[in-house]
């Protein structure tokens, strides 16, 4: 496996892109941008449109994302220690 990526959780208006990692040997190599590509294609077919979550430390998959054609809506979210 080089890279992976995955329809996960979607809903009924919405397919959700997540689940994508890139061996680390095969980095660089364009092979997310491949595989989300297709993905997001499929869950575009499937469900009207496709969306996913992405952390703001992590440029390299926003490039990816964005060029694919995803745009950023942020969202804030906390974590409460109970």
């Amino acid at each position: 496996m080089a890279a992976v990526a995955a329809d996960a959780w979607s809903a009924p208006t919405v397919g959700l892109l997540a689940g994508v990692a890139t061996r680390a040997r095969y980095r660089g190599r364009g092979l997310a941008r491949l595989v989300c590509g297709w993905v997001t294609r499929q869950l575009v077919a499937a469900y009207g449109r496709a969306a996913l979550m992405v952390d703001d430390d992590n440029p390299a998959a926003i490039t990816v994302y964005e060029h694919l054609g995803y745009r950023r809506v942020r969202v804030m979210a906390c974590h409460l220690a109970l």
